[in-house]
Formats: structure tokens, sequence, C-alpha cells
């Protein structure tokens, strides 16, 4: 009897451990794997099918260094761009940089702007094309949803920017409204962190930099030497204020002894035009 007893009690327990066996899930198979890793990706891309505010949206370059004619549409998020050596891949980001106001000294490839036109061509034309979509827009009933940077560089050495909107009207062709639109998108062509060039990077791998160039990137690259000059601009600016207001103070002064002594007189004045009347 206690044999059976034993026996009985076994059986739930032996039940159970098959019924955990038949409640653990299967794995996905290869095949589910990709169909669900490919469903992920498709979410992924299709969050934004438009860039953000300041985003590249496209380029096109005419008689720049090697490029008679080039033009290339962005993607919303990663590009990436290949080519051989001397095919022309640096040439379109410092295309890029005199588009966004970058003179040619800062992209490392000349010191005179007419140096960057192409042999035998009198003028080059970068348009460079940026999304503006978002809370982030820049002046947006009038560009619209994208603008277009247009700087034609004379081989003489002097150029000229245009603003367009996103139908290719002209909207301004004045410097101040585009360092206006460079800051309100918060871009800086000349940005280390933004644009390393071939020369800066070689120069670090190479481990051939000193300290003192390594502390002028990082105070270039964080803004910290921006924010430092703006900081230096402003106590300038305060400094002209207090001396302007000490000479103001010392003005009023003066006109103020005027008045007293215009008021006294004018009291003795009166007084001598009482006696007179009596």
């Amino acid at each position: 009897d206690e044999a059976a007893q034993l026996a009985g009690q076994e059986e739930p327990e032996g039940d159970e451990g098959e019924e955990e066996e038949e409640e653990e899930e299967e794995e996905p198979t290869a095949e589910q794997l990709e169909a669900m890793l490919a469903e992920d990706a498709h979410e992924v891309v299709a969050v934004r099918r438009k860039g953000l505010a300041g985003h590249l949206k496209s380029i096109q370059v005419q008689s720049f260094m090697c490029h008679q004619n080039f033009a290339m549409e962005f993607g919303t998020h990663v590009n990436v761009v290949s080519g051989s050596n001397g095919s022309g891949k640096s040439a379109v980001l410092q295309a890029m940089q005199c588009a966004l106001g970058a003179q040619a000294r800062k992209t490392g490839r000349g010191d005179k702007n007419g140096e960057l036109v192409r042999t035998g061509c009198h003028e080059a034309k970068v348009q460079v094309t940026l999304w503006n979509t978002g809370d982030d827009a820049y002046q947006h009933r009038v560009y619209g949803d994208w603008l277009t940077v247009e700087r034609i560089i004379k081989v003489n050495g002097t150029s000229k920017w245009r603003l367009l909107d996103h139908a290719g009207r002209k909207v301004s062709d004045r410097r101040k409204d585009l360092d206006g639109l460079l800051d309100h998108l918060n871009i800086d062509a000349t940005n280390p962190l933004a644009v390393m060039t071939q020369d800066t990077s070689r120069s670090f791998l190479c481990g051939s930099v000193a300290d003192k160039k390594k502390y002028d990137l990082f105070m270039q690259a964080t803004m910290l030497e921006q924010m430092q000059s703006n900081l230096h601009r402003a106590q300038g600016f305060v400094d002209q204020m207090k001396t302007a207001e000490k000479d103001i103070i010392a003005d009023h002064s003066k006109r103020k002894a005027g008045m007293d002594g215009l008021r006294e007189k004018l009291s003795r004045l009166e007084a001598s035009a009482g006696l007179v009347a009596q």
C-alpha cells in the first residue's frame, strides 16, 4: 500500500514536468529572425521621411576644383561617400564648407578663394540645399520645407552669396542674412567636430600635434573659443557704456549747474523788476 501511495504521489510530479516542458516556447528560426529584423529596420527608416532643420538635402557644384558639374542627393540619416583617391570626395566637402560661409584657408585646400575655381574656368558655383522643417525651421513661411545657399566664386577671389527658397526664388543676397541663418540653425562649417579635414585628421592620427594645438582644437570644437570671444566683445561694450555713462553724468552735472545759475539770475531780475515797479 505504501508503495502504491508513493507511486501515486510521483505520477503528478511527472505530469507537471511534462506540462512545464510543453509550456516552453520554441526559439524562432533564422528566417523568422530575419523577417523580424527587416520589419524593425523598416519601422526605423520610416520614422523620418524628411530631414530635420539644418540637415543636408543636396549639393550641386559647377567648375569647383576637380568637378565640372556634380550633384548629389543625401538621405535623411547617415550618408557614406566612397571613391578612389583623387575622385573628388574631399572637394565635395570643401564645396559644402565654402557655401556655408567658410573661407578657402579654413578648408585646408588653398589660401585664396580663387584657387578653388576649376582650371580654365572663370567662376565656380556651389549650391547647398538644407532641410527647413520642424520647430527649428528658419523663417518657414518665407523659405518653405527646404532652402538653398548659393555661392559664386570668381577666379579673382571675389564671391557672393544668395539665399533661395524651396522653389529656387531669390530671397536675399546679403551676407548678414546668411549669418543669421547659420546662427539660427547652429551651423559652423569650420568646426573640426562637424568637418575634420584630411590634414587635421592625418596630424592627429600620426600623433604629431602639440598639446597647444590640441587645446586650441578643443576650444574651437566645443565652441568655448567663440563663447570667450563673445564675452570679451560684450565686456568691451560694457566698458564703452560705462565710459559713456560717466560722460553723460558729467554733462548732466554741467548743465544742471548752468540751470542753477540761470535760475539765480532770473530770481535777481524778478527782484529788481519788483523794486522798480514799487
